[in-house]
């Protein structure tokens, strides 16, 4: 998990803050929920943030921050967070609790809501299982007019009454562009299937 940079920008994404306090299952350290003052959601750890709370376990007393990814899911609480990151203070470029920045292609447009396809970005060929199970389809409310199916957009929301709000969006690039930038990629995935020793750019 990186800042948002120029540099990057056809990446999907799907980054932001929250801050709460995390309770474990009964069973397993890395599975739990998270209580914040925006809701509850299920939670999951990076190895790195559960290795910190195994050796500072006071982090389970109390509300502290978290970087973390998001992913939408079908059922309450909606919101699945996988926790990255506990930094005593968060970033500049993160506008507080409840923000996150959303990279990914439009696949619906409706008056209420646009719907955002977020999926893992890999560096080698992945498998359609990996795929299929790194997408997540996220509703996004408030949005302005322009926006369309197909074109690749960074969009800043924040978390509120259980929803993600519009704040700012960006077009990174329209369907024809989106649609070519993809399929180049497929194909150099295909590639390095093909040949492992292939360098990706």
């Amino acid at each position: 998990m990186t800042e948002p940079t120029e540099e990057s920008e056809f990446y999907f994404q799907s980054i932001g803050a929250l801050t709460g306090q995390y309770f474990p299952s009964e069973d397993d350290l890395a599975v739990g929920t998270l209580m914040s003052e925006l809701g509850i959601f299920s939670a999951n750890l990076r190895p790195s943030v559960q290795n910190f709370i195994e050796n500072c376990p006071w982090v389970l007393t109390r509300s502290v921050r978290y970087l973390c990814w998001l992913k939408q899911i079908d059922t309450e609480p909606y919101y699945m967070l996988t926790l990255m990151k506990c930094p005593k203070k968060y970033p500049d470029w993160v506008q507080g609790s409840g923000w996150f920045n959303l990279q990914g292609l439009i696949e619906e447009v409706t008056v209420k809501e646009i719907v955002l396809l977020v999926q893992r970005n890999y560096k080698s060929r992945p498998t359609e299982e990996q795929l299929a199970n790194s997408r997540t389809y996220i509703r996004i409310y408030n949005c302005p007019k322009g926006l369309r199916k197909g074109q690749f957009w960074r969009i800043e929301v924040m978390l509120f009454e259980g929803k993600l709000n519009h704040l700012n969006s960006h077009r990174i690039a329209d369907a024809r562009e989106t649609k070519k930038v993809l399929a180049q990629r497929k194909e150099m995935f295909l590639q390095r299937r093909r040949s492992p020793n292939l360098r990706l750019i």
